[in-house]
């Protein structure tokens, strides 16, 4: 088969890669992009010219794309601020040549990027996607979509019918602002046919699982709305690797430290959740020093709508599509590695290896499957297994399902030579939950609320997911440079979320004033 790269432990994931023997290697081509002579070889010189206009500078090597939501419309800062903090040799693309919100390019920590937002909303995410694909995809040999979004308070929410006589509560295992999410699957939440008799049936009682006629997985009715099988095995791999410096010692040390203001909200959050639930005296420990929790592709799911919701039984419906995605995705997985064992094509292995990641020989998943008995160590066997509502986290968001489509389109593209790893990264700005009480056995309806925090609570999610993708880049620059400490020469990075709070407040300030 090949080299055999080292094991990793990775996103509850005890993962062994096998590299094939047309020079793929996991860790080489997530940090040090050994594949890059690979992509330069097949890109033709009429790419080249066509990326070099649309950027406007000389293309030496492949680069890395990092894509945002918001140039600063809502809060009137980029979710992409601290990536162009550190950008140096920065240019811009003119506003009017380009359907993009801001397209930027320039050195991050040695390495040339491309730093985009692409508007808010699917539809403004999926052209700026298009257009930057379209332009330079042959170029780009990894993209990340990063960006704020409101999460489920804790694996399984805090109600999940028919269990309705107690609370869910796992005060272990709760989600805290700044937590990042890491998948590359997202699912659309607005898929659904179905009547308000249906959708409201049991109101006001919250613990109620809204019915409908049909969902996500009906393509004929709305076009795909779960998005995973594109390049699944490239993605996972990029995935992966983002996971793994993130969860290291120096990625956990570059988090920046929780801002007081944010702690302050959260205590407030949980107080009245946990007073709600009649867990008052059983209060989850809200340390005031801990770094941001990293929650992996098997635990948490981007879920898509342009409706920013509350409510349990909504919150239950997303957490159903994730859980849907997921087992969807899982199978997915395992088909496609079988064909790329299957395969003796050394080109067809390298295409559904996604561009040159590698694949598993085998893999042992702790996912939240239940028992998971020992000689289940494939992934054609956990893919058996049904991955539920109870144990996910919904992330609800916006973009990612028009930034999927418009990879997805991009890769099935005849004139496309090889796909792109891509992966989303959402952090928690705040939650899509408020507190509840049970006003009768099983009838659990609103309970104090506690107002959002779109300043420090914003500003701290865009600090730590930035966080995130400057610790790979920081793995990539030290492993250039040889450098085992954080400290090489251009390989360190800085973030102040509470300067990015004080340019929020600031901004809104002037608006409301103008």
């Amino acid at each position: 088969m090949g080299q055999q790269c080292p094991h990793a432990y990775v996103g509850g994931l005890l993962i062994t890669l096998i590299t094939f023997n047309f020079q793929l290697c996991c860790s080489s081509r997530n940090l040090n992009h050994a594949s890059s002579k690979h992509r330069n070889s097949v890109v033709s010189e009429d790419s080249l010219a066509r990326c070099q206009t649309y950027l406007g500078w000389d293309i030496m090597r492949p680069f890395s794309a990092i894509l945002t939501a918001d140039p600063g419309t809502f809060s009137g800062v980029s979710e992409a601020h601290f990536i162009l903090a550190n950008l140096v040799n920065r240019t811009d693309k003119a506003a009017d040549e380009t359907v993009c919100g801001l397209l930027s390019s320039g050195i991050l920590l040695g390495e040339t990027v491309l730093v985009v937002t692409t508007g808010i909303g699917p539809s403004a995410a999926a052209m700026c996607t298009l257009e930057v694909l379209t332009e330079c995809g042959a170029w780009i040999q990894d993209a990340v979509y990063f960006g704020t979004s409101g999460w489920s308070p804790q694996p399984g929410g805090l109600v999940n019918p028919p269990n309705c006589t107690a609370a869910n509560w796992k005060k272990s295992k709760i989600t805290r602002t700044g937590d990042v999410c890491i998948s590359p699957f997202c699912v659309n939440w607005t898929c659904k046919q179905s009547t308000w008799v249906k959708q409201s049936a049991g109101a006001p009682n919250q613990c109620m699982r809204p019915a409908e006629t049909a969902g996500p997985v009906n393509t004929s009715l709305f076009g795909e709305c779960m998005f995973y099988k594109d390049n699944i095995l490239g993605n996972v791999a990029f995935a992966d690797s983002l996971i793994e410096v993130s969860k290291s010692a120096s990625g956990t040390r570059n988090f920046p430290s929780r801002p007081a203001a944010v702690s302050t909200h959260e205590e407030l959050y949980w107080s009245r959740v946990a007073q709600g639930v009649g867990r008052a005296d059983d209060m989850p420990k809200l340390n005031k020093h801990a770094a941001p929790r990293v929650w992996d592709y098997t635990q948490c799911m981007e879920v898509d709508g342009q409706l920013f919701f509350n409510g349990s039984p909504w919150e239950l419906k997303a957490r159903d599509y994730a859980a849907e995605t997921l087992n969807a995705a899982l199978k997915h997985m395992a088909a496609v590695e079988l064909k790329v064992r299957g395969s003796s094509s050394a080109s067809q292995k390298e295409h559904m290896l996604g561009g040159g990641l590698a694949s598993w020989k085998q893999a042992k998943l702790n996912l939240p499957l239940g028992e998971v008995h020992e000689e289940q160590t494939t992934l054609e066997d956990l893919s058996k297994k049904a991955v539920t509502a109870d144990s996910m986290i919904a992330v609800s968001a916006m973009e990612g399902v028009g930034v999927s489509e418009a990879f997805m389109r991009y890769h099935a593209l005849s004139t496309t030579l090889s796909p792109i790893p891509f992966t989303h990264i959402r952090t928690l700005s705040n939650w899509m939950l408020q507190p509840i009480q049970q006003v009768s056995p099983g009838v659990w309806e609103a309970s104090e609320e506690v107002p959002d925090d779109f300043v420090n609570g914003y500003a701290y999610a865009i600090s730590t997911g930035s966080s995130t993708i400057l610790s790979l880049f920081q793995a990539r620059c030290l492993a250039r440079e040889g450098t085992n400490g954080a400290n090489g020469t251009g390989c360190s990075f800085e973030i102040v979320s509470e300067a990015l709070s004080s340019l929020i407040m600031e901004k809104r300030l002037k608006t409301s004033n103008a």
